[in-house]
């Protein structure tokens, strides 16, 4: 049976990937990113303040708070809750290239996870709220990398030589699956986190 939290993260990204919501009558953009566990709130990316920034509103669409507010206008993406509510992560642009970054769920306390001149992107918790995982494009390809949630042991989950992408991790934290484009074609592969060896599942 797919549990609750999976259909959630299905919706999810089926709704970050293939919907953008623009108001109407106004160029406004308003992506959703991410569900609250509990099924009350929702996170999005909006441009409505003149710059991407992170907002949290409830389900019926009411209460809607800026979570980021960058002060040089770059834009800040993908906010993503921790398991337990307390933590988001994200992606920014303020330091001229896309890069992690964790905060409290209420904007607070912001700190940056990633240090490299390449684009990092799509954060996502791990089950347990101890790692995140993300993308970068840092190797010349993109690939599936793990942090901590504190920033430190980071590591590839990856190989180099061919482009990875959009990622899922297990319910138990130990596996993942992702997409990889290595034949010319975009294809399933899985993976335990802490060993090399990857199983292709779909073509």
């Amino acid at each position: 049976m797919i549990q609750l939290k999976t259909l959630k993260t299905i919706s999810v990204i089926l709704c970050a990937c293939c919907c953008t919501f623009w108001s109407y009558g106004q160029s406004i953009n308003n992506t959703i990113t991410n569900w609250s566990d509990d099924g009350s709130k929702i996170l999005i990316t909006s441009n409505r303040s003149g710059a991407s920034e992170i907002y949290e509103l409830n389900l019926d669409g009411s209460d809607i708070k800026q979570i980021t507010n960058a002060s040089n206008g770059a834009a800040n993406y993908w906010g993503v809750y921790s398991p337990d509510g307390s933590k988001i992560a994200y992606f920014s642009l303020r330091d001229g290239n896309a890069e992690i970054y964790v905060m409290d769920s209420d904007g607070e306390n912001q700190k940056r996870l990633t240090f490299n001149d390449e684009y990092n992107y799509y954060p996502t918790w791990s089950p347990d709220g101890e790692k995140i995982i993300f993308h970068s494009n840092r190797t010349g390809k993109g690939q599936i990398f793990m942090i901590d949630h504190d920033g430190g042991n980071e590591k590839a989950l990856t190989d180099p030589k061919n482009d990875n992408f959009i990622s899922i991790i297990s319910p138990d934290g130990k596996s993942i699956i992702y997409t990889s484009n290595r034949n010319g074609n975009l294809e399933l592969y899985y993976k335990l986190i802490a060993e090399t060896k990857e199983r292709k599942l779909l073509n």
